[in-house]
């Protein structure tokens, strides 16, 4: 809930500045509420994709969550590698890069993705 967004959101914005550069501060857990419930995809679609990004984001500080492997893209990447590619990649990016990265994470925050198989070393 909002008390863990808040507790680890400094960590979460240092990690992945691009993704986040337009959430946050929150000062108090109405805030954390607010921001959610206020995203959209109107516009650029940012608002929505940095929200599924924070609640992603969320879930990958469990590692067994942040190791699972989805299909995205039609490779199989790690959560945690899809986080950072969308971290680098969303500084500029269109409104179909947006909506692409903000549905493959809302799949995944509702387990709807399509799970794969990921190697690791």
């Amino acid at each position: 809930g909002a008390p863990l967004v808040r507790a680890n959101f400094t960590s979460l914005k240092t990690k992945y500045p691009l993704a986040l550069a337009s959430v946050g501060p929150f000062t108090n857990d109405a805030a954390v509420r607010n921001f959610f419930q206020n995203a959209n995809c109107s516009g650029d679609c940012r608002s929505m994709f940095a929200a599924q990004f924070l609640a992603t984001a969320m879930n990958a500080l469990d590692p067994d969550f942040a190791a699972q492997g989805v299909e995205f893209g039609g490779k199989c990447v790690s959560v945690s590698d899809l986080l950072t590619e969308a971290n680098a990649g969303a500084a500029g990016a269109t409104k179909n890069w947006y909506v692409s990265y903000k549905s493959i994470f809302d799949d995944i925050n509702n387990s709807r993705q399509t799970p794969c198989l990921t190697v690791v070393d």
